[in-house]
């Protein structure tokens, strides 16, 4: 099973974080790959740099970024 771990803000690092945390978690045989948005903020910290993630996500959703996957995660904690 290939899971898509996407984190909504711009931040390799933290991305990499993420999936090291989900792998940690998940059934060995799922296959967790990141993300790391492209034109969001690097930290996610007002209702305004929330939604422009959340539509970039969106748009890569419609031209199918994701089709290959069984299933996506948006990784984000916490409420702007």
């Amino acid at each position: 099973m290939k899971i898509l771990l996407i984190n909504p803000n711009t931040n390799e690092d933290t991305t990499r974080m993420m999936v090291s945390i989900a792998r940690q978690h998940a059934p060995q045989h799922w296959n967790m790959v990141g993300l790391t948005q492209r034109n969001s903020a690097t930290v996610i910290n007002t209702p305004e740099l929330l939604e422009i993630a959340r539509q970039e996500i969106l748009v890569r959703a419609a031209q199918g970024e994701f089709e290959d996957v069984d299933a996506v995660i948006v990784s984000a904690f916490g409420d702007p």
